[in-house]
C-alpha cells in the first residue's frame, strides 16, 4: 500500500542560528512518521542572513527530501505558508517554526487526530514565556479575538498547525492578502481539533 506524505512546513526569516540545529533534528526524527512518506519545505521569506544559503546545503545533503524557496524580498509568514503549501505534495501538512520552540514530536498527535476524521488540527499555548510589552500584547490580542471575533481562536494564539490537504488547497485560493491567515483558516469551517502544548524557551 503506497505510504501517505506527510510535509512539513518551515518559514525561515532570521534563523541562520536555529537551522543548523534544526534541519538535522528534523532529519534525525523522521522515525516518528515512519507510516508517511515525509517531505520538509522551507520558505526564505527574504530573510537578510545567510539562512538561505544553510537551506541550500541541506537541500543538496537531502534532495529527496528537502525543498526549497526564496523570496526576493521579505512578504511575511502568510505568503511564506502558502507557497510552502503549493510546494507541497503532502496528504497532511505541517505547519512548524524554525526554532524548536514548538516540539515537532507533537506532529505525532496532530496526525492521529488527522487520521480520526479532523481537517484541521491546532496547537496552542496552554504557558508561553512572555517577556516585556510584545508578549503582553501578544496574549492580549488572542484573548481579545477569541472573546469578540472568534471563539474557535485559541486564547494562546497559534502559528503551529496542521491542515488536511483539501483544507489546505481552499486556503490558498481564497484571495485575502491583508487578513489574518488564522482567521481565514478557521472562518473555512472545517472539522477542526484543538491541541495543547507548553512552548519551549527560545535559545537564539
Amino acid at each position: 500500500m503506497k505510504k501517505k506524505t506527510f510535509s512539513i512546513i518551515m518559514p525561515i526569516y532570521g534563523n541562520e542560528k536555529n537551522l543548523p540545529i534544526t534541519i538535522p533534528y528534523v532529519m534525525e526524527h523522521l522515525n516518528l512518521f515512519e507510516e508517511y512518506k515525509v517531505e520538509l519545505v522551507m520558505v526564505c521569506d527574504g530573510s537578510p542572513d545567510n539562512s538561505y544559503e544553510i537551506m541550500k546545503e541541506f537541500q543538496q545533503r537531502y534532495p529527496q527530501t528537502i525543498k526549497i524557496a526564496k523570496f526576493t524580498r521579505n512578504f511575511g509568514q502568510g505568503s511564506a505558508v502558502n507557497c510552502g503549501i503549493q510546494m507541497s505534495n503532502g496528504d497532511a501538512i505541517g505547519v512548524i517554526s524554525a526554532d524548536l520552540q514548538d516540539p515537532l514530536e507533537l506532529f505525532v498527535d496532530m496526525l492521529k487526530a488527522w487520521k480520526e476524521g479532523y481537517k484541521f488540527v491546532i496547537a496552542t499555548r496552554k504557558k508561553r514565556p512572555e517577556k516585556g510589552i510584545g508578549g503582553w500584547a501578544s496574549k492580549t490580542w488572542h484573548k481579545l479575538v477569541h472573546k469578540f471575533i472568534n471563539n474557535d481562536y485559541p486564547k494562546g494564539g497559534f502559528d503551529f498547525y496542521l491542515m488536511d490537504r483539501e483544507m489546505a488547497d481552499m486556503y490558498v485560493s481564497v484571495d485575502a492578502p491583508n487578513g489574518s491567515m488564522q482567521l481565514l483558516m478557521l472562518w473555512l469551517g472545517y472539522k477542526h481539533k484543538v491541541i495543547e502544548y507548553e512552548r519551549r524557551e527560545r535559545t537564539e
